[in-house]
């Protein structure tokens, strides 16, 4: 019996998220840029009491795109700081930082299996017969070539510290994280028995993770989850690209 994958959701399609991604994929360099400003400023700017927060905001946009290292038209860079300044004070900040890393993780996935006959689904429930794989949460990403080959799990989290601190035992995570890292250990559990072993990993704006991923490795005891962070995500889309 083969798995099945139902009630599969879609990229987002709010305006902006589309706009920041366009971006990306004409000049990937930018994502690099893109992620160290969503990683240094995590919260949105309140128009009303957050003055001094806007002008911190906006002075660390300018200050990045302004780089002449990074090889690209001015135009380009100008468009994307205005889209991300535009971020900064929307309601749905949070929602449009997190959407845009998940965009870029469907499209540019997966990223250890081939790139060549993949099937993606974004937020699938996913079924053996009517065993419910995992549990009855949903991850960001699936990859799957066929239920012969390694299925590749990419759940998003924009700041990968807020799920996974670097010293917080497993026992003492939040219910809805705790329950995205059961889902994990329970997928990887029953298809490496019925199915393959799957790849898994956690993806992220930040720029360095090792002190969570010791974490992970060595307290939690979970050695086969694996983290992106904005240099791997990046080196991928390079990548990719060029296979394109």
């Amino acid at each position: 019996m083969n798995l099945q994958f139902d009630n599969i959701s879609a990229p987002s399609t709010r305006l902006i998220v589309k706009k920041i991604f366009q971006n990306i994929q004409k000049n990937p360099i930018l994502f690099i840029h893109l992620a160290r400003i969503f990683d240094l400023k995590r919260k949105k700017i309140n128009s009303i009491c957050d003055s001094n927060y806007a002008t911190e905001v906006d002075e660390l946009i300018d200050e990045i795109f302004d780089n002449p290292t990074i090889h690209c038209e001015p135009a380009a860079k100008d468009e994307l700081a205005l889209l991300i300044k535009q971020a900064y004070r929307d309601g749905y900040f949070d929602d449009i930082r997190s959407e845009v890393l998940e965009y870029i993780v469907y499209e540019y996935g997966p990223f250890l299996i081939d790139n060549y006959n993949v099937l993606k689904y974004m937020e699938p429930t996913i079924k053996h017969g009517s065993i419910l794989i995992g549990n009855l949460k949903k991850i960001d990403s699936v990859f799957r070539v066929s239920d012969n080959e390694r299925l590749e799990f990419v759940e998003c989290k924009a700041n990968i510290c807020s799920v996974i601190p670097a010293s917080l035992a497993l026992n003492e995570l939040s219910k809805a994280h705790r329950g995205k890292v059961e889902y994990l250990v329970n997928a990887k559990e029953y298809l490496s028995v019925h199915f393959c072993e799957p790849v898994i990993y956690f993806a992220c704006y930040n720029s360095e993770y090792s002190d969570q991923l010791r974490n992970v490795h060595e307290n939690w005891g979970y050695n086969y989850f694996n983290f992106l962070g904005a240099m791997d995500i990046y080196d991928h889309i390079q990548n990719f690209q060029k296979e394109k």
